[in-house]
């Protein structure tokens, strides 16, 4: 199940690749790799449901990413509520994105965004809108 991986690259577009990191849009598998890659510490730009992500929150996104099993992708993604890859999509691409879960917003910002993208989600399946 990669219910997570396609509905992110759903919304994101070639040209978002190409601006952003210089490089065709990705499988799934290479989209996890260019992630795990472009990882970073600095995400305290990015604001979750109107508060800025702290330094101990930074440093456990990183590890979390750092430490992903990419060969796990096929198993399905738990998505958390404060996800480490949404955040970390969100300063590489300068992208807002809004998810609802369950029927609750939960929003992502970043300063200047290109543009924002839409998911959705409930306890087994993630989305784009």
């Amino acid at each position: 199940m990669t219910c997570f991986w396609d509905g992110i690259l759903a919304n994101l577009k070639e040209e978002d690749f190409q601006r952003s990191l210089r490089v065709s849009k990705p499988n799934n598998r290479n989209l996890v790799d260019l992630l795990m890659k472009n990882n970073t510490l600095d995400t305290r730009n990015i604001i979750w449901n109107g508060k800025n992500i702290t330094e101990q929150e930074t440093k456990e996104n990183y590890e979390h990413i750092k430490n992903f099993n990419i060969n796990s992708i096929g198993n399905g993604y738990l998505c958390s509520s404060c996800d480490p890859f949404l955040i970390l999509i969100c300063e590489l691409f300068k992208i807002n994105i809004n998810h609802k879960y369950l029927g609750n917003m939960i929003k992502y910002q970043v300063n200047n965004p290109v543009k924002t993208l839409n998911f959705s989600s409930n306890r087994g399946h993630f989305t784009a809108c």
